[in-house]
């Protein structure tokens, strides 16, 4: 590793098929993770946000935060925590994947969300995730 290049996070991947974790890293998984891109198997996402919803009672709602969010970042927001990617969210909506990101960053920027999962557990305290939708 050249000097000056050091790494700055180690990444920790999940994935739900074993096959996948022996076969290693595609060259595509590897230029999303370097573009910033987390990788985390949905079969995974779904059972631990299942599991999340199933465990915690809802703590008092942050009504200031979720009064910010707009319509489409709501629905965004409520989507995301039934383990949708962004691409699955824009096929839902029919809008573009750029779309849902643009959205879903101000969602985070209004409700002191650090990333996608903070954004998760912050819909599921307010109300904005049916505890069902983590099953689907």
């Amino acid at each position: 590793m050249a000097k000056g290049h050091e790494p700055r996070m180690i990444t920790v991947m999940l994935v739900d098929d074993q096959a996948v974790v022996r076969a290693g890293f595609r060259v595509d998984a590897v230029r999303r993770l370097a573009g910033g891109d987390g990788l985390v198997d949905q079969a995974v996402t779904r059972r631990v946000i299942a599991e999340f919803a199933r465990r915690r009672p809802a703590p008092a709602a942050d009504t200031a935060a979720a009064d910010q969010l707009t319509a489409r970042e709501t629905e965004i927001v409520g989507l995301l925590a039934t383990g949708l990617s962004n691409a699955e969210i824009a096929n839902e909506l029919y809008i573009e994947t750029s779309t849902v990101k643009s959205h879903l960053g101000r969602a985070m920027t209004k409700i002191g969300a650090r990333d996608r999962l903070q954004t998760v557990v912050w819909a599921y305290q307010n109300g904005l995730a049916r505890r069902s939708a983590a099953e689907r």
